[in-house]
């Protein structure tokens, strides 16, 4: 399903386990390295953060 999400504009479900990484979040979200700078300021220590959820945002 996600090939076809994709090929119609979609982006990822959050609440779901996306194959797509990083080098793709930045093309479709401008705004990818504020949210990355964000997160890290309210989490540092990266303790939300999971193994999936690491790589996804190649961490």
């Amino acid at each position: 399903m996600e090939e076809v999400f994709i090929a119609h504009g979609g982006c990822p479900h959050w609440g779901k386990m996306p194959t797509r990484d990083a080098s793709y979040l930045r093309e479709q979200y401008p705004h990818f390295g504020g949210f990355l700078a964000q997160r890290k300021a309210v989490d540092p220590d990266g303790i939300l953060l999971y193994g999936h959820l690491r790589e996804m945002l190649g961490l």
